[in-house]
Parts: C-alpha cells; sequence; structure tokens
C-alpha cells in the first residue's frame, strides 16, 4: 500500500532517521503500534499537515512494506487516513505541489460522480476550512483562512 509521510527539515520522523530509497522496520506487530510509535503514513496526502507544517518540513511518497494496519479502510475524508505498518519503504520525496496535486488525486478518486457529495474538511486549531462538493458533471470547493 503506498501513501504519504512527513517529515522535519532533517528527514527525521519521531527520532528516527530515514533515507529516501531505503526501508525502515519496526520490531512490533502493527497492532502494537501507537501514535507515539513510528510506522505511521496517510493514505490522503493533506492528512500529513497534522503533524508537520508545510513550509519547514518535508514529505516523502512511501510504502507499506510489512504489515498493514488501515485505520480508514472506506477512505472516508471526514477521518484520518492513518496507515499502521512495522515496514516501510521511502520511495522518493516530493514538493509540495506534488503533494498538493496529489490530494486532488486521490479526492477524485473517491467521489462518487453518480450522487451528490459534500467533504467538509476543517480544522479548527489554525481557523481555516475547505469544502469540495460534486454534483453529477460540475463540482466547487471553498476554502478559507
Amino acid at each position: 500500500m503506498e501513501g504519504y509521510k512527513g517529515f522535519d527539515k532533517n528527514f527525521k520522523c519521531r527520532g528516527l532517521q530515514y533515507e529516501v530509497g531505503k526501508e525502515l522496520s519496526i520490531d512490533k506487530s502493527v497492532e502494537d503500534l501507537d501514535f507515539d510509535d513510528d510506522g505511521l503514513f496517510c493514505k490522503y496526502p493533506f492528512d500529513v499537515f497534522r503533524l508537520y507544517t508545510p513550509g519547514t518540513s518535508k514529505f516523502a511518497k512511501v510504502e507499506a512494506t510489512g504489515e498493514i494496519k488501515d485505520e480508514n479502510p472506506n477512505n472516508d475524508l471526514k477521518k484520518d487516513t492513518i496507515v499502521r505498518t512495522n515496514k516501510i519503504k521511502i520511495c522518493r520525496e516530493i514538493s509540495l505541489n506534488n503533494l498538493v496535486y496529489a490530494a486532488i488525486e486521490y479526492i477524485k478518486g473517491n467521489i462518487d460522480s453518480k450522487k451528490e457529495q459534500k467533504i467538509d474538511i476543517a480544522n479548527t486549531e489554525k481557523k481555516w476550512s475547505s469544502i469540495v462538493t460534486n454534483t453529477n458533471d460540475y463540482s466547487s470547493s471553498i476554502n478559507t483562512d
């Protein structure tokens, strides 16, 4: 399973050093991993911003190569898309522009064009929200800060 991961400016996450092209194994069962451990990544690219800010962080496309526990198997955009794994490969570093494009593609891939859908993504801590709506051939989005 592929996804996205955030890091500090030195490509570290939770004290562990990562490197593009390398795998990192965690000596725990995927069931025993929690948010204080590493081995977490996101299917929806913008979920990485919950821990890493765009201006001071690095981001990567990753692949889970070990056990997987998907916290949101139905890809509900109202919930975090966090996946836990005990073995993760850092495929490549990606720019913020690539992360935005990947988020758009993720949303497009999870919208059923046969029915009206509204996705409301809000972050009350930072006081911004986004709304995306789709009705057959028409769609719209609103962003506020």
